[in-house]
């Protein structure tokens, strides 16, 4: 009765140790400034302080436009990456930075946004701007939480759109809207400004990606952020154990007859 009490104490570790959350939530829109530090949602383990309190991929204060932000959930990380298309210049897309706009008390979160030049307006992803998420795996986009340029789930256009893509090639137009199913899986995923010339004197279409969704592309599950993994030494032992407990329980019934 006690070894079968103990086999399944072990069947219990062994599954609890393997059982976890099947995705991960990315939240960027509610970084909140509390007067000493930033707290809340996914926060870049990277980065810089900008523009009052944000988080910049580079020292966009002092002029410099480029770099990544990193995040992570669980074990899943991606780099976010920004990019502006100055056509005057020839050479196409050049690299942006990034941007994490903070919120303070009472107001709506916002997201992540490009910055191109250092104008506080532009800290979403507005004309000729796009973000690009790289994940360091494949993964499934489930969904993706959108923000406006005021910071809510509305847009002051009808059928307000950006647009989307896989290689930064070919790109889909997509609605604006709080949360919308993407079901995609891949390693990079580009969100564009949408509007094309329709709004560009008013730029009600500019938006934040404020979260995402996300899981393994194999299903694997995603370990909750600070649970521990078990070592495959553990699992070793714990294997030694049942095989030791099974070599006890044959000489006692060998005994018994």
């Amino acid at each position: 009765m006690k070894l079968t009490k103990i086999f399944a104490a072990v069947a219990l570790v062994v599954a609890a140790g393997a059982a976890s959350a099947e995705t991960a939530i990315f939240d960027f829109s509610i970084m909140k400034w509390n007067g000493t530090l930033n707290t809340g949602g996914t926060m870049p383990i990277d980065g810089f302080s900008c523009t009052g309190h944000d988080q910049c991929s580079s020292n966009v204060d002092g002029g410099v436009f480029n770099g990544d932000l990193t995040f992570q959930e669980g074990s899943i990380e991606v780099k976010a990456t920004g990019w502006y298309d100055k056509p005057s210049d020839g050479k196409g897309y050049l690299e942006a930075a990034v941007v994490q706009d903070h919120i303070v008390n009472g107001e709506f979160g916002a997201g992540l946004g490009v910055y191109h030049k250092l104008d506080n307006s532009d800290d979403n992803i507005t004309d000729k701007e796009y973000l690009k998420m790289s994940f360091t795996e494949m993964v499934t986009l489930n969904s993706v939480n959108l923000r406006s340029e005021g910071h809510s789930t509305s847009w002051g256009e009808s059928n307000p759109v950006f647009q989307f893509s896989q290689d930064g090639v070919n790109w889909t137009n997509k609605n604006l809207q709080g949360t919308l199913a993407i079901n995609l899986t891949g390693q990079n995923f580009y969100f564009k400004y949408g509007d094309g010339d329709r709004l560009r004197s008013t730029h009600k279409d500019q938006f934040y990606l404020g979260g995402m969704t996300v899981s393994r592309q194999d299903n694997t599950p995603v370990p909750p952020t600070g649970s521990p993994i078990p070592e495959p030494e553990t699992y070793a032992m714990m294997l030694a154990g049942l095989g030791l407990m099974g070599a006890i329980a044959r000489r006692r019934k060998a005994k018994a007859v």
